[in-house]
Formats: C-alpha cells, structure tokens, sequence
C-alpha cells in the first residue's frame, strides 16, 4: 500500500487553563475536545472517548518537562506509565497510575507518583507487568556514563525488596554509554532489554526474575551481534512462546541503505540459524536511504510482526509494518510481498508501537508530521491480510492532535473491552506533558 493515504480522521484537542502541579484533577483537565461529532457518524469505529481523564486525555504536567514514554495496563485495566520528569535538579524516573477511565489514583505513590533517581539524572524508558500486578521498570541513570537501570514496584507505587538490592538493579553493560531500548518479561518471567549502543550494533541482555543478569543467557546474560556495517543498533524485543528472542532495528548497509533488521536468538542466547539460514533477516523496504523498526510482536501462530518508518523520498518517511514467517522469510499474504507502507504526510512519519487484536487486526501508534514542526499522534488499524481498516475512522488511519503542538505516539495497548489505548508525549507550548488518550 505504498503511496499516499486517503484522507485522515483528525481529532483537535485545544488546551484550556493549564494548572500546575503534580497531576490534573478531572474538573480542572487541560484539554477539551473539539468538535468531534463533525468528524464521526454514529457508530463508527476509532472514536476519541470524551470521558477519558475527564475531557478526552489523561494528563502528567509537573510544571517541568515531562515525557511518557510507555504504559502498562494492570489486571483491573487501570494504567501505570513510565517516563522521564525534571524536578527542578534533576530528571527522574516517574510512574503514574490512573483509573481504567484515565482518572488519576492517588493512593499509587505520592499523590499518584513513583518517583525515582539516583541523585544524578535518571528516567524510565518501558514499563511492564508481571504476575500479581507487580511491575518491572526499565530505564537509564547517568554515572561517569549511562548505566542500565530495572526497577520493581507493586501496584501501589513501593518497590520491592527482594528485587536487586531494595528493588533496583544497576548494570554498566557497556562502556561509556547503555541505555534501554526495549523490555519483554519472557515466559520464565524474565525481563529482556535490547539496548541502544550508538550505531555499533545489536545487543540484548537478559535478567533473572530477582533483578540479576542471567548468565544462562550467552554465558554472560548479555549477548552481542555486530553487523557487516558496523553501524546498527536494536529498537525493539519480543520473545516467542519457546522464549526465543527477536530483536529489531536497524543497520547502515552500505551504499547510502539502511535496511530494518531483525535478528532472532535461541533461548541460550545463540544466533538462530533456523531463523533465514543465520539468524539475521534484513529488508530494504524502499529505494532511499532510511528504514528502521521500532516495535516487535509475535502472533500466536509465530508470525513475528515489526513496525516503525521507511524513507520514501527527500524528507518524506511512511508509515512501515512487516510481517515475517517464524522462519524468516516475507510473508506473501500479507500486504505488498510481507510489506505495508502507507504515506500519510509528505513529512516524517513513523510508527512506534504494535500490537494484536484478538481477531488477528494489527494496530499500531506514532507520530504523523503536521507542519510547521509540529507533529499528531497517529494509531492505524490493519486487517490480518494488511490491508487498512475501515471501519477504524473511516480510513483506517486517525490522527490526533491534543496540544496544537507536537505530539508523539509512544505506546499502543488494549483494555480488555477492546478500548485502544495510546500513550505518549504532548507540548504544551511551554515545555511537554505526558499524555494517554482512549479510542473505542
């Protein structure tokens, strides 16, 4: 589906009187929708939820910057966020919670808020659940480099002592600088990273259920795969229902290419030679030079799905979802040869996030150039064959504007009524803010 897009579903969201403070109460909310009811007939699918944090979005504003970078949904479909905050000194790593309808819970915290550093600048990058509603948080804090960090905390914002020592772990996995890219809790409940090593290539680590690095895992619990390049680095994890982990990204190929990459490892930390013959699948999704995958998932049936841009000409990125066979190979039933690009703006467009509706529809969110640079959260739906839904907002593609700034799309879920759930960051002229909005 390469080319333009039809026409998008836009959703505005002005702001109002913007208080300052740890969180927004309901009646005194940012946001306030605009007019929505010139954009949907009755019915229809993709709907921005009104209620949703009182005025149609869920809002953290600190009076500082502060920055949502994923959620977690709980077993109550309440939502847990993770992020980076500045406190006045220094940034912090934040967890917030809010009700199933967005409304802040107070009693998660201090006010609604785990707040964490180490004295130097800190902040969370993934956030996911395990059993018993605990949490385990991963993310980055500043010590001579950038360290590797892994919170756990219950579901009411205390941390949890019997993880690494008093509920956190450091770990200096590279020198200078290591920083979370991605984290899956794998079926042995073991927290998996990708990690970010400046364009030098591939690196996964993974953890003991106790906050440890799980040497079963490579023999070191961290396992590194140069590419020809030299140049690449992993965005995106996820593991199969054998614990095997695919990992996605990027690598500079040569001749002015970037081709998206996904390398997949046995459970021991090997390359998987049954994954493409080396267990190394690269795909040059167009003619130019920029293609990168964000966002990872395995279906049931072992199809592995990625997301995130390719660059269709100067200065123009679409919208980019892959889906592959477990052995590696495109799969042909989907989209164009295993390939979906749909071009929303002439600007820079990407995909963030990922996942699976239990009828087998893709949804995923990001970020839609809207001009003037500033930006839109962008959430589209596919069919299994890869072709848009249109039942989702007319198109198949939304758009949603909640500052009249830039916004980005972070992260997409599902409640359990089949809500969409996106999470991620919104300027408020003045610095950004985190934000969720619900679609339905």
């Amino acid at each position: 589906m390469k080319g333009r897009a039809a026409p998008l579903l836009l959703f505005a969201l002005l702001p109002a009187a913007c208080l300052r403070g740890p969180l927004h109460a309901p009646d005194d909310s940012i946001f306030s929708l605009f007019n929505l009811n010139a954009f949907f007939s009755s019915g229809s699918t993709g709907q921005l939820d009104t209620s949703f944090g009182g005025s149609g979005a869920a809002i953290f504003d600190s009076g500082f910057t502060d920055n949502c970078l994923d959620i977690a949904l709980l077993s109550d479909d309440s939502v847990v966020t993770t992020g980076v905050s500045f406190n006045g000194a220094v940034n912090e790593l934040i967890a917030s919670r809010y009700s199933a309808g967005g409304l802040p819970v107070l009693s998660f915290g201090t006010s609604g808020t785990f707040h964490f550093n180490t004295g130097s600048n800190t902040g969370g990058i993934k956030i996911r659940r395990i059993a018993a509603d605990q949490l385990i948080l991963a993310g980055y804090t500043t010590n001579a480099g950038t360290d590797t960090l892994l919170l756990k905390i219950d579901a009411s914002g205390n941390l949890d002592p019997g993880f690494g020592t008093a509920g956190v772990s450091v770990f200096d996995l590279l020198t200078p600088d290591d920083s979370t890219s991605d984290l899956v809790i794998d079926h042995a409940g073991r927290p998996v990273l990708s990690l970010s090593t400046g364009d030098q290539f591939f690196m996964a680590a993974r953890f003991t259920a106790s906050g440890a690095l799980d040497t079963a895992f490579n023999g070191t619990g961290i396992v590194q795969t140069p590419l020809p390049s030299g140049q690449a680095d992993a965005y995106a994890i996820a593991v199969d229902a054998s614990n095997r982990v695919i990992a996605g990204g990027y690598d500079y190929g040569g001749a002015g290419t970037y081709p998206s990459t996904v390398i997949r490892y046995t459970s021991a930390g090997a390359l998987d030679t049954a994954f493409a013959g080396t267990g190394i699948v690269q795909t040059d999704l167009s003619a130019t030079v920029g293609d990168a995958f964000y966002s990872v998932i395995v279906q049931p049936d072992g199809k592995i799905v990625a997301a995130g841009y390719a660059n269709v000409a100067a200065g123009s990125d679409a919208l980019a979802v892959v889906r592959y066979l477990s052995n590696g190979s495109l799969d042909a039933s989907f989209g164009t040869g295993g390939i979906v690009l749909i071009d929303v703006t002439a600007g820079p467009d990407s995909l963030r996030s990922v996942t699976l509706q239990p009828d087998g529809k893709i949804v995923a969110a990001g970020t839609a150039d809207a001009g003037s640079a500033s930006s839109d959260m962008v959430v589209v739906r596919l069919h299994p064959g890869g072709a848009l839904d249109t039942s989702f907002g007319g198109t198949g593609v939304v758009r949603i504007d909640i500052s009249g700034f830039t916004d980005y799309g972070s992260r997409v879920l599902l409640q359990s009524d089949g809500a969409i759930l996106v999470a991620g960051t919104a300027s408020n002229g003045a610095n950004n803010d985190a934000a969720i909005v619900r679609l339905y």
